[in-house]
């Protein structure tokens, strides 16, 4: 038989946002903003292609839905404090990841599916960029009435990173079940800006996405 160098994927997993802090209120008044920016499930889909022993290419896209989270803002004159929710809409994410296996760079190379593979299991590192795109950002009638945010304009934004996955074969079958951790940072773009009224404490606001990401998935080799 010959190598399977070709596989596609199903995945599920979550991002957990640290570039939140974007979206904090810039006058520094006490508040609780982008709760549900914290962490965010994700579906995708990817193809990857073993471009020699050791060496994978792997083209990923995933949405990510989110929440914006809220901000706690007075009623009124007095102490008591109400919940304004910020928006919420969606993400995706354009990835190509490297995937490098020190064992299968060594001494006896041999594709990760193919006779010459005596090991079900695979552990590569990977470096990772990505295009993320925002779309469908809804503002939520509170933000406009009690923050002073008029719109979230979505735009895109670069991003690269570092990760680590985990394989493994299903018997001597063309599946596999897998799981990867990484980690990427902004190399630029603002992935949304806020548009104000002049008093809105949210006037300038923009927000990256980067942190760590987990993906699980189900993979077909052929």
């Amino acid at each position: 038989d010959r190598p399977k160098r070709w596989s596609v994927s199903l995945r599920a997993g979550g991002f957990d946002e640290q570039g939140s802090a974007g979206m904090l209120r810039r006058d520094g008044a006490p508040g609780n903003p982008v709760l549900g920016w914290k962490g965010s499930p994700q579906v995708g889909a990817a193809v990857a292609f073993d471009v020699r022993p050791g060496v994978t290419l792997d083209l990923a896209i995933a949405r990510l839905d989110v929440d914006f989270g809220s901000d706690f803002v007075p009623a009124g004159s007095g102490p008591e404090r109400v919940s304004a929710r910020i928006a919420t809409g969606h993400l995706e994410d354009l990835r190509l990841a490297i995937w490098l296996d020190p064992v299968m760079l060594g001494d006896r190379p041999a594709y990760y599916v193919s006779p010459e593979s005596a090991s079900r299991g695979r552990i590569a590192l990977m470096i990772v960029a990505a295009v993320t795109t925002a779309g469908d950002v809804e503002v939520a009638d509170e933000a406009r009435e009690l923050l002073g945010i008029d719109r979230v304009a979505a735009n895109r934004q670069t991003s690269a990173g570092i990760g680590a996955r985990v394989d493994y074969r299903l018997g001597r079958s063309a599946w596999s079940i897998g799981a990867q951790l990484d980690w990427t940072w902004r190399l630029g773009g603002d992935l949304v800006t806020v548009e104000t009224s002049p008093a809105s404490p949210y006037g300038g606001a923009a927000l990256a996405h980067e942190g760590p990401s987990f993906m699980a998935d189900l993979s077909w080799h052929f």
